[in-house]
């Protein structure tokens, strides 16, 4: 991701609240699923900062991304951005996690593992991280000093950690990733993603340097 120019001051990814998908552990991908009453209940508690409120909104286009979006920030109609979306699991919508394995084996598939690994009918994370690549190149360019709050899913905040952090998927994320905090995103003076900050509290200022945003080993 080259580019030059005016960037945002940051970029904060925030995963969606609770579905009852995820609490039944179920794969959802494009699957549109809307939260559940504990995800709901469980926003509801989360004490915004104003440094996020103040922010532009952008949410990925399914429920349970815009439910979540509207319930940090009542006073803000976010922007619906298709390539926000979650990483899309095909064959493998609806599984629970260990139906998935006997899945790939079944298959014959490689591992669960890497940039290239795609469900049938599905995406991989290399697939992911180049509409993500596009969003956050037009991103910056439609928002020359201010700051973006993007709701947005797992999947597409791992992709954005591997083109921050150079991680190819093959082994785990070198640090403890918290879905429920925002983690913030900064461009570089020649335009290269960087991650700033992994799990910024809510309630503190966005853009103050954390103790955990070096990459993973």
């Amino acid at each position: 991701m080259t580019g030059s120019g005016a960037a945002p001051a940051w970029i904060a990814l925030v995963r969606h609240g609770i579905t009852e998908w995820n609490e039944r552990g179920l794969i959802q991908g494009h699957t549109d699923i809307p939260l559940s009453a504990a995800g709901m209940a469980g926003l509801r508690r989360v004490r915004v900062g104003a440094g996020f409120l103040a922010a532009r909104w952008v949410t990925s286009p399914l429920r349970r991304a815009v439910q979540t979006a509207a319930i940090l920030n009542p006073g803000v109609k976010a922007d619906i951005h298709p390539a926000l979306v979650e990483a899309k699991w095909g064959d493998f919508e609806g599984l629970r996690r260990d139906q998935l394995a006997r899945q790939i084996s079944d298959l014959g598939l490689k591992p669960e593992r890497g940039l290239d690994f795609a469900p049938p009918a599905g995406e991989s994370p290399r697939q992911v991280q180049r509409r993500l690549r596009r969003w956050f190149e037009a991103t910056a360019a439609a928002n020359p000093g201010r700051a973006v709050v993007a709701v947005t899913h797992k999947g597409v905040i791992r992709s954005a950690l591997s083109i921050a952090c150079h991680w190819d998927m093959t082994a785990d994320f070198g640090a403890k990733t918290h879905w429920s905090l925002p983690h913030i995103f900064r461009f570089s003076g020649g335009g290269e993603l960087q991650l700033a900050r992994l799990n910024c509290p809510w309630d503190q200022p966005p853009d103050t340097p954390g103790d955990n945003a070096a990459p993973p080993a």
